[in-house]
C-alpha cells in the first residue's frame, strides 16, 4: 500500500511548520496509526480517509511543547486552541467556512483543499497576542489561496509504486 504524504513546507513570516498535500492525506498521526498492522484505529482510519472528499480542506494543529517549557497540560492544551481559533478566525475573514468552502456564493473562486497539518514547536505564540496569531493564520490562509503550497508539494515526486504502469494511490493496492 502507497501512501499519499505530508511534505514539510517553510511559509516566510510564519513561525511554525507547516506540512501539506493537495489531496486527501494522512496526517502523521493516522499514518502512525496506519504503519501498525494490527493496530485497533486501522480499519477505521482508512475509512474515514477513503470517505473524504477531494475538495474539502483537512486542517489540524499539533503543538508539541515540551514540559519543560510549559509545565501544565492546560497550558499545552491552551495552545493548541489559540492556534485552532486563530486559524478559524482566518478562514473566515476571507469569506472560507471551517472547511475550506467559500460562504460567499457570488465569488468565482476555487473552495481551498487538501490536508494540512501545522506543528507548533515548543511554546511558539503562548505569549502572542490575539491579534499576531491571526496575522500568523491570515499569512498561512494566503499562501493556501495562492497555492504557495500545493506548488512546492508537488516539486518532489511522492513514493509511488507501479503495476502495470500506473500509479497507486494510498488505497489499497489491487
Amino acid at each position: 500500500m502507497a501512501l499519499r504524504k505530508l511534505l514539510p513546507t517553510k511559509i516566510p513570516g510564519f513561525p511554525a511548520l507547516v506540512s501539506y498535500s493537495p489531496l486527501v492525506a494522512p496526517t502523521f498521526t493516522e499514518s502512525a496509526i496506519l504503519s501498525i498492522p494490527i493496530h485497533p484505529l486501522r480499519w477505521k482510519t482508512l475509512e474515514t480517509l477513503d470517505s473524504m472528499s477531494d475538495d474539502l480542506l483537512r486542517w489540524t494543529f499539533e503543538t508539541r511543547a515540551s514540559i519543560r517549557s510549559l509545565k501544565l497540560a492546560v497550558a499545552r492544551n491552551k495552545l493548541k486552541f489559540r492556534w485552532q481559533y486563530a486559524f478559524r478566525k482566518a478562514l473566515l475573514s476571507r469569506g472560507y467556512a471551517q472547511d475550506g468552502q467559500n460562504l460567499i456564493s457570488n465569488l468565482d473562486r476555487k473552495g481551498l483543499s487538501g490536508t494540512l497539518q501545522v506543528n507548533v514547536n515548543n511554546s511558539q505564540g503562548f505569549n502572542s497576542t490575539d491579534e499576531d496569531l491571526m496575522k500568523y493564520c491570515s499569512i498561512l490562509v494566503l499562501a493556501l489561496e495562492r497555492g504557495m503550497l500545493s506548488s512546492r508539494s508537488q516539486a518532489r515526486p511522492s513514493p509511488t509504486s507501479r503495476k502495470n504502469g500506473s500509479r497507486m494511490d494510498w488505497r489499497r493496492a489491487s
